[in-house]
């Protein structure tokens, strides 16, 4: 997989286990670029290909920014989770249970018909997504620890939504190097492909393979050829 920005030389080559960051000292054009990708819009200039074939970029690619403010539940994730749980249980015994219940609301709904002087309505839809939206069934999300919760997200966003490319930005301003190696270590171990953009270069930058600097001059350094 591979990606690439009209305005620039840069390709970045995702391999498994490489690491890949793109340092942009120009404050104009990190802003830019980070809202390119994570606004994910058909106005981005950036290209996500795999195998020569072009790939959406809201479909492809996940960008994270503010590590404050992301959840598992977000809608797009909750959303996929009701479809793998529908499959799950037309496949299980419980698709008999939830006959049971479906009979069960739907016998209730007749018995306040005839408890009640007045002609009752019913906007009621017995499926699995009405049920669901009933438990109102989501991620359990608990303890700080932001690392932990971070690594959760990542797994969901990968297997519920097919997430190719994780975008992380500014991580070293939010996490020591010693959190950032037990990410990298989960990312290798899912097979995840992560590309760090960063304001400024870290001082690790030369352990990564694939290292792209675009100075306040907007020149583009690559390390990786030097």
């Amino acid at each position: 997989m591979r990606l690439m920005h009209r305005d620039f030389n840069f390709a970045f080559e995702f391999e498994e286990n490489a690491r890949n960051i793109l340092v942009i000292e120009s404050p104009l054009v990190f802003r830019r670029l980070v809202k390119e990708l994570y606004c994910n819009n058909e106005d981005s200039g950036f290209v996500l290909s795999e195998n020569f074939t072009p790939l959406k970029l809201s479909d492809n690619i996940n960008c994270i920014v503010d590590y404050f403010n992301f959840s598992l539940n977000e809608r797009k994730i909750l959303n996929k989770l009701q479809d793998y749980l529908k499959a799950e249980v037309s496949s299980s015994d419980l698709l008999l249970e939830q006959g049971t219940i479906f009979s069960l609301i739907e016998q209730y709904a007749l018995n306040l018909q005839q408890i009640s002087d007045w002609q009752l309505d019913f906007d009621y839809k017995p499926d699995f997504y009405t049920l669901f939206k009933f438990m109102n069934v989501r991620f359990k999300e608990e303890g700080s620890d932001l690392l932990e919760r971070l690594v959760d997200y990542v797994s969901a966003a990968n297997e519920f939504c097919a997430v190719k490319l994780f975008v992380l930005v500014d991580l070293f301003f939010y996490f020591t190097e010693d959190e950032i190696e037990k990410l990298y270590a989960h990312f290798n171990y899912k097979k995840l492909n992560l590309l760090l953009i960063e304001s400024r270069a870290p001082t690790n930058i030369r352990s990564f393979a694939n290292a792209v600097v675009i100075d306040r001059d907007c020149c583009e350094i690559n390390l990786g050829m030097l």
